[in-house]
């Protein structure tokens, strides 16, 4: 399959898919990504390079089960929880409020238009 026909078939850009054959953009919107992996017959986390599990020793025990909370309320797919994740790995530990706050701006994020 070409990038055009995977990107028709998506009904995304072309220059998205080629974006992220390159590497340009390493995590697709939670859509775009949706699109591609029913068009490509697999499931989002294996498109993400996931391996089925969650890994969690780079969180915590207890950290980690209060960032699964915010995702859970904030109704996040497996790309938001990857995001809230990182947020979490960059700023270090958050509180309650903290997470769910950073799991909201990236649900709206990912209901936001994009150009």
């Amino acid at each position: 399959m070409t990038q055009a026909q995977l990107a028709n078939a998506a009904g995304i850009a072309m220059m998205s898919v080629s974006n992220y054959e390159r590497g340009v953009v390493k995590n697709p919107h939670g859509d775009n990504a949706k699109a591609l992996a029913k068009v490509l017959q697999v499931d989002v986390g294996e498109l993400l390079g996931d391996s089925g599990d969650e890994t969690l020793e780079e969180l915590p025990g207890e950290q980690d089960d209060d960032v699964r909370w915010a995702a859970e309320h904030a109704a996040l797919d497996g790309v938001g929880l990857r995001k809230l994740r990182a947020v979490r790995r960059e700023i270090g530990p958050m509180s309650r409020a903290e997470l769910h706050m950073a799991a909201g701006l990236i649900a709206k994020n990912r209901t936001t238009p994009r150009a």
